[in-house]
């Protein structure tokens, strides 16, 4: 199911990677973009490797297509998908993660983990329903409030997290008023009654500004 998602957004016309044939476990894809090529390496996991070995098995199953690509080894990333059945065995793939993706030689490494409720609870979603349940505030709450837990949520946000190519989606709406900001900043600092207190004085003495800070001391002073 992830994989499915995540191919159907790398091949959409938003991100345009096309398939290479590949045999054995990784798949790869390209996508050409005027002189500008980038790569995908893509493998299902129950279990991780050493960064070492995922260099060693890209270098073996690469198709001759795309292997003497001078832009090959610079511009591939690898995406790992891991599947960990519970969340209490994530912490003995936590420090192999945290390895894959440090690893700086040869290729960019992303491990994009999830979890069986995870893969439940996305069956059936399509991946722009995946990429619009982030802009749901009342389940980005939720997850606010406990993002360990699996969920839909969970896993989208770990989709836009982990892969850094991905747009994230968001909100367009009219901004407010600088008016609008102003009278509101004042109010959450209380400060409307004083405003409107000042902006009288200043129309009272117009350019008379010992006059105003007269009439200001005076108030504080019977305030007082």
């Amino acid at each position: 199911m992830i994989k499915q998602l995540l191919t159907e957004v790398i091949t959409s016309e938003v991100y345009n990677f096309i398939p290479v044939e590949s045999t054995g476990d990784y798949f790869f894809y390209k996508k050409v973009d005027g002189e500008s090529k980038r790569f995908l390496a893509i493998i299902e996991s129950y279990d991780l490797l050493s960064p070492l070995d995922y260099n060693a098995n890209i270098e073996e199953s690469v198709p001759g297509e795309i292997k003497t690509d001078p832009a090959f080894e610079k511009n591939t990333d690898l995406i790992i998908l891991l599947k960990i059945d519970r969340i209490d065995d994530f912490e003995k793939f936590e420090k192999s993660i945290f390895l894959i993706e440090e690893n700086p030689y040869y290729y960019k490494k992303y491990v994009l983990y999830y979890f069986s409720e995870e893969a439940s609870a996305i069956t059936g979603t399509k991946f722009s329903e995946l990429s619009d349940l982030l802009l749901d505030r009342e389940k980005f709450k939720g997850y606010k409030k406990s993002p360990k837990l699996p969920s839909a949520y969970s896993i989208a946000a770990r989709f836009f997290i982990k892969l850094p190519f991905l747009e994230v989606p968001i909100i367009e709406g009219e901004l407010d008023s600088v008016d609008t900001i102003y009278e509101q900043s004042l109010a959450d600092n209380k400060l409307s009654e004083f405003d409107a207190s000042l902006n009288k004085m200043l129309e009272k003495h117009q350019d008379n500004y010992s006059s105003l800070i007269e009439e200001y001391i005076d108030g504080k002073m019977e305030s007082n």
